[in-house]
């Protein structure tokens, strides 16, 4: 049915549907809408189940949440920080595929708020860490500690004008070239490494 559909969907307002008959968006789920108006990301059912159909898509929520500034629904922070749902990320998803995200959510203007978003849910472990072999066992940082030092040193050397760009993060649209802005807040972010 449609609503199963838009159930088995990743977030609410990934779930609606254009009806081409009617011309008009249908919302089977009854938030999708809304939560679109809102800027609100959501998953259509329980987010544990929602992960747990893809982990990826808690790296999705994100990158979702960061380059469209939206709210996260604090059922989605719990479930990113699960356990459960960490070791299905780490041990489920190729390291290509969450490398991909990862690359979309520094790809963007908003990729501070990306690495915000990835302290905030504990996923550093998860999306970082995980890629990383240690050189000497057990020499991998605590990685909320890491991530908490990453964030800060990310913005330090982003306020501080060290890179040319630096004006695009208070522009609403994209830099055309910002390949420089990107690799200065990636070494910076992955610094306490």
């Amino acid at each position: 049915t449609p609503l199963e559909d838009a159930q088995r969907r990743d977030f609410s307002f990934n779930a609606l549907f254009y009806n081409i008959h009617d011309e008009k968006v249908e919302d089977f789920l009854e938030t999708g809408l809304d939560d679109l108006m809102n800027s609100y990301l959501r998953t259509p059912v329980d987010c544990t189940v929602t992960f747990q159909d893809d982990p990826l898509r808690v790296c999705r929520a994100v990158r979702f949440a960061a380059r469209f500034n939206c709210k996260v629904d604090p059922a989605i922070l719990a479930a990113a920080r699960s356990e459960p749902v960490q070791t299905m990320l780490a041990t489920k998803i190729s390291r290509e595929r969450v490398g991909t995200e990862f690359d979309k959510m520094i790809s963007t203007h908003t990729r501070i708020r990306a690495f915000e978003l990835i302290q905030e849910t504990m996923l550093y472990g998860p999306m970082i860490l995980q890629s990383i072999p240690p050189i000497v066992e057990g020499s991998l940082p605590d990685p909320n500690a890491a991530c908490a030092e990453g964030v800060r040193i990310a913005r330090d050397v982003v306020g501080a004008g060290l890179v040319p760009e630096v004006e695009v993060l208070t522009s609403p649209e994209p830099p055309r070239d910002n390949r420089l802005l990107r690799r200065a807040s990636l070494a910076a972010f992955l610094m306490p490494l």
